[in-house]
Formats: C-alpha cells, structure tokens, sequence
C-alpha cells in the first residue's frame, strides 16, 4: 500500500503584515511623487510583484549595505539579475585577511568538518571581532562558514569582479577606516567598468560615513 500525503493549504495566504506594507508604501510614494521611485532591493522575492511595481515607475533596484552588509550587497551583484546599482557603505568584513584566517583557523576548520558530516546546523561558538571590540558570539556551522570562510562567498575582492556588467558601484568609507589602507581601492578597481561608477573616501572611520557621506549618497543615487 503506498504512503499517501495530504497537502493542506491555509486561507487566508498570503504576504506577512511586513511585505505587504512594504509593496503598500511602494505603491503610495509613486501615486504621490511619480516616477521613478528608488527602492533598496527587491522588497519581496515575487517577480509578479517586482515586475508590477517596475511598470508603474519602480525601476530602479540599488541595494546598499553598510559594514557587514556591503559584502552582502557586492554577493547581490554576481548572484541576483536586474540590479541597477550598488552602494557598499563603509565595509569593514575581510575574511581572507591575514589576522582574521589566524585568529579564526580552529573554528573554520571545525565548521568545514561539521558541514562535510552533515551537520551544517550545530552550533560553532566563536570570538568575533568588530573594529577592534570583542564579542562571543554563536551560530551554525553552515552560517558561520558563509561569513569566514577565506574563499567563501563573502570574500568582497572574490564577489567585486563577477558583478554583473551594467551595475553602477559606489565604494564609501571614510579615510581613517582600516579597509582605507589600498585594500578598498583594490576592491573596487576590479570591479567591471560602469562611467557612474565611484570611489569616495569622506572624513572620519568606520562609523563616521553616514554622517559625512550620507549626502554623497543621496546626490550619486539621483544621478543614475
């Protein structure tokens, strides 16, 4: 006798409260200010959506990431289709430096056997460093390793040449940042040529460049 499965939908489906406030605020910017109206990423993994919000005048896709998140954003650019730009605002995570692969090797090593065991969702406790301030923190193996593993996905110099052509780039940190030592410059130089495409040091370190750069942000965006 064959295993029978029941599948049951729920009603009312649909959005979470989030998403459909997120697609509601779209919808009211562009009744009230018209095209085109600038949105981060896409608010919901929905083409139907997205491609119905570009009709009206959303056509404009710019996922910006401050710090960790500028790694996040540059990965956007080689693994996501129709992005019109990227803002990597103050990045700050290297996991293929030096001191990072040294001070990290036991746990990399830990989490790759996990992974390889199948059990790429224990629990790997680790000393994270966030510009010079230590913190303990706890995560998956699989988690973990996505964000520091030396070849892995969010290797920034690995992600930067691969973005997709076409994609504006602008690289924001302030002067004093660690990553403003060449590395930043590096980055960015290999990423595929757009003419809207910049490189900008403002004053200040890491956590100054929403105070000093946030205008630079503004008037590159309008530009595109």
């Amino acid at each position: 006798m064959k295993n029978e499965i029941k599948i049951l939908l729920a009603s009312p489906r649909g959005f979470c409260a989030g998403v459909d406030r997120a697609i509601e605020i779209v919808n009211k910017a562009l009744d009230k200010h018209g095209s085109p109206v600038y949105v981060r990423h896409e608010i919901v993994h929905n083409k139907q959506v997205v491609e119905d919000l570009k009709k009206r005048g959303a056509n404009k896709i710019v996922i910006l990431g401050n710090s960790l998140g500028a790694n996040a954003a540059i990965r956007a650019g080689v693994v996501i289709n129709g992005i019109d730009a990227i803002v990597a605002m103050a990045p700050g995570h290297t996991p293929e430096h030096e001191f990072t692969r040294e001070s990290l090797d036991a746990e990399i090593r830990y989490a790759k056997e996990k992974i390889k065991s199948g059990n790429e969702q224990e629990k790997i406790e680790f000393e994270d460093f966030d510009q010079g301030q230590k913190k303990r923190l706890e995560v998956s193996a699989e988690n973990f390793l996505s964000w520091f593993d030396p070849e892995g996905k969010a290797v920034m110099g690995l992600n930067a040449p691969k973005i997709k052509a076409g994609v504006a780039f602008l690289w924001i940190a302030g002067k004093d940042d660690i990553i403003s030592d060449g590395t930043g410059r590096k980055i960015y130089d290999s990423v595929p040529s757009n003419p809207k495409s910049k490189f900008v040091h403002v004053e200040g370190g890491h956590r100054d460049v929403r105070k000093y750069g946030k205008e630079i942000i503004f008037t590159w965006l309008k530009a595109l």
